[in-house]
């Protein structure tokens, strides 16, 4: 009997957190540069005027599955990455890999002229 009324407060404590993190990314989100754009700028040139309420909501919702897709697309790509990297072997080649990189940006940078002006 306690157990299941600790198991309630956890859950209590759990919605709240879940409450917590949804009004937070809903204020990110409503705060994007992008989103806003979209929705105020983008968005209007599709819109049916006779239908108003029902083609927003079919856009709004397409812009949001497609949103997910592309966040669930950069979880999967992170997850990978921390996996590989996870490993003491896999860390060193990513360090290796990225340090060749900005050595060769850096190279470049210095042999490259500036255009005439």
């Amino acid at each position: 009997m306690a157990s299941r009324a600790s198991e309630e407060a956890k859950g209590g404590r759990t919605s709240a957190k879940w409450r917590q993190l949804a009004k937070q990314e809903f204020l990110v989100a409503a705060g994007n540069p992008k989103a806003i754009l979209v929705f105020t700028a983008f968005f209007p040139q599709f819109v049916d005027r006779s239908a108003y309420a029902r083609s927003f909501t079919v856009l709004g919702s397409t812009f949001l599955l497609l949103e997910l897709v592309a966040i669930a697309i950069y979880a999967v790509i992170g997850s990978r990455l921390g996996t590989l990297a996870n490993g003491s072997r896999g860390f060193r080649w990513f360090n290796r890999v990225s340090g060749s990189v900005m050595i060769g940006f850096g190279l470049l940078r210095a042999f490259l002229r500036r255009p005439a002006t």
